[in-house]
């Protein structure tokens, strides 16, 4: 059976999300080349004695908590980026076989399905007929 309607956009949404985490990467990526050129062109002057030991040493310590700042942050971002498409994905898969597993489990299966997927299931009676109705969060 095909996809469910939603998934495509869901899909093209996680990618509008995942250029936007591309932008912060390159954007961290560009501080710490940055940072790491700053460290070098210090470590030269000193070495020309334009700067003074004293004054390297306080200007590469800060230099490197920005680096670490920056490292961590980059590893964050790609952790959190590949969390969030791989949660995706699995969710999507889920979804997609969602209905046909539904409809071939066992009733006690069916059960812990619907303990899973909704917070709470309303059924409706119409005045004319028995008509339940579905109205779930999922969690």
């Amino acid at each position: 059976p095909p996809p469910p309607p939603h998934t495509a956009t869901i899909r093209e949404a996680l990618k509008t999300m995942n250029v936007d985490n591309e932008a912060k990467r390159k954007r961290l990526e560009g501080d710490r080349l940055r940072i790491e050129r700053t460290q070098q062109k210090l470590l030269e002057a000193h070495y020309d004695d334009f700067i003074p030991a004293e004054l390297l040493r306080k200007e590469q310590k800060w230099l490197e908590r920005e680096l670490t700042t920056v490292n961590r942050s980059l590893s964050a971002q790609s952790q959190t980026s590949y969390d969030t498409d791989r949660l995706v994905t699995l969710a999507l898969d889920l979804c997609e076989n969602l209905a046909a597993s539904y409809e071939a489990a066992l009733s006690h299966i069916r059960r812990t399905f619907n303990q899973v997927i909704f917070e709470r299931i309303d059924v409706h009676f119409d005045a004319n007929e028995f008509r339940p109705r579905g109205r779930g969060r999922i969690h």
